[in-house]
């Protein structure tokens, strides 16, 4: 054998290190790993290396969800192993889909991201870094909001402002680059209806905006000020006037964000809103860090009290709790899309009334139960566990709360799977989590040279996606 002992050697050692850390650093882990037996045989962790189905004399790993992984022949997979001691009868379970995903538990509340993301994310200030790169140490390059912090708050300032499209910009060497953009659906549709495949946002991922320069995106950068545009396609500064006039861009604002700059907009269509100045100036980044890094929450909603009650503003559902939702339910009711149906009394004694009275956070156990509670059958109709409410400022209060059944999402979930895979051998990963009696796929990913392998098959779609 060589100096470093053999490939499976090496995988068991970082496992049990993994696994050792992970059992010290974190009192909890949410997930097991799952493993089908493919026709090529079983594969999972290296033998001795089990972790309970249901907590068994580890009291720290509850039942919760499951990674299923498998291999495929000719896929860019490999086996390694046999079944594994106190898993499910049909499954082998394996140890490091288990420590990855308590290791990026970890990783996620040192809001440390992954490049793989849910919904559409840019690598453009990446590849800026890398094209710019010398060899010697670059002059500056911001992270800023990332993970799914970065789209809640896309997300939510398009909900509270009426914008169509948000843009999140960093700098990377001497320019600011789009790290990530959204666009709403409604505003995909308007899209589709004229014929456009893109967006304005999309097409702005390929423009470089030098630090120094004069334009909006750079000055709000350097000064930390918000700006407002009313008439995007007739400012000669701008410099993308000409793709915003293309895509029938009217107002744009800037707002400097976590480190970087929010772009925000609106279109000539009637799924926006019409706007005279700047409708909000910040946007409560903090909170929602805490929120979803620090409380690991699922939902978030943003109450605004107007004419003597509150109303949700502005919402966000992490992408792998909707999914679930969406797969256990067979719709797209969520908490947040049932909760605006309802107008909270501002003087009243619920959490968000009492948050923003006192100034002070509120926190509700099981509100479901609570017969005081507004929203109690719909808490109880979606299983929420705990709801927290931070006050953000005067009539503004920042919901969120975590299901019965925590789940991994965003980066954590994205880094998990795909880390499982290069761990393993594996060719696809599959999350799956409990929903009321059933367990749903929450989140999956397929492994670039599985891809290629389909594509080269005349394949589409894979087993996991129809999962």
């Amino acid at each position: 054998s060589s100096h470093f002992g053999s490939r499976a050697q090496r995988q068991e050692e970082t496992q049990r290190t993994v696994l050792q850390q992970s059992r010290t650093a974190l009192p909890m882990a949410h997930a097991f790993v799952a493993t089908g037996v493919a026709a090529s045989g079983a594969f999972g962790a290296p033998a001795g290396l089990a972790l309970p189905a249901r907590g068994g004399s580890n009291p720290r790993v509850p039942l919760g969800a499951s990674l299923e992984l498998q291999t495929a022949p000719g896929a860019g997979g490999q086996g390694t192993t046999g079944p594994m001691e106190g898993a499910p009868s049909g499954f082998t379970c394996g140890v490091a889909g288990a420590t990855a995903a308590v290791a990026l538990r970890a990783l996620q509340r040192k809001s440390i991201s992954s490049q793989a993301g849910p919904s559409r994310r840019c690598k453009v200030a990446q590849a800026a870094v890398r094209q710019n790169a010398t060899g010697a140490a670059p002059q500056q390059t911001t992270q800023g909001v990332t993970g799914d912090v970065l789209e809640a708050v896309m997300k939510m300032a398009c909900d509270w402002s009426g914008a169509c499209y948000a843009i999140y910009w960093t700098r990377a060497m001497d320019d600011m680059v789009v790290s990530a953009d959204y666009v709403t659906p409604a505003r995909r549709v308007e899209l589709l209806t004229q014929g456009k495949t893109g967006s304005f946002a999309e097409a702005s991922e390929s423009f470089r905006l030098p630090v120094s320069g004069r334009g909006p995106v750079a000055s709000v950068y350097k000064t930390g000020e918000p700006a407002f545009i009313a008439e995007a396609a007739t400012r000669m500064d701008l410099k993308r006037k000409d793709i915003a006039k293309e895509f029938g861009i009217v107002s744009m604002g800037f707002i400097p964000c976590g480190g970087g700059v929010l772009e925000i907009g609106t279109s000539q269509g009637s799924e926006t809103a019409s706007w005279m100045s700047l409708p909000i100036r910040s946007m409560p980044v903090q909170a929602l860090q805490k929120a979803l890094v620090s409380l690991q929450a699922k939902y978030i909603m943003l109450w605004e009290a107007q004419d003597g009650h509150f109303s949700v503003a502005a919402d966000f559902v992490a992408a792998g709790e909707a999914k679930a939702r969406r797969s256990f339910r067979g719709d797209d009711k969520t908490f947040c899309s049932e909760s605006r149906k309802f107008k909270l009394p501002a003087e009243g004694h619920g959490p968000v009334a009492r948050a923003n009275a006192t100034g002070k956070a509120s926190f509700t156990s099981n509100p479901g139960e609570d017969q005081k509670l507004v929203r109690r059958a719909v808490a109880q109709e979606f299983s929420i566990k705990d709801m927290h409410c931070f006050p953000i400022s005067e009539g503004l209060v920042l919901e969120c709360g975590i299901p019965t059944n925590p789940m991994l999402t965003g980066n954590a979930l994205a880094a998990a799977l795909k880390m499982q895979c290069e761990i393993s051998g594996a060719g696809y990963a599959i999350y799956w989590t409990p929903v009321g009696d059933e367990l749903v796929a929450a989140g999956s990913y397929i492994t670039p040279a599985r891809k290629a392998a389909l594509a080269a098959q005349g394949k589409e779609g894979s087993f996991a996606e129809a999962g």
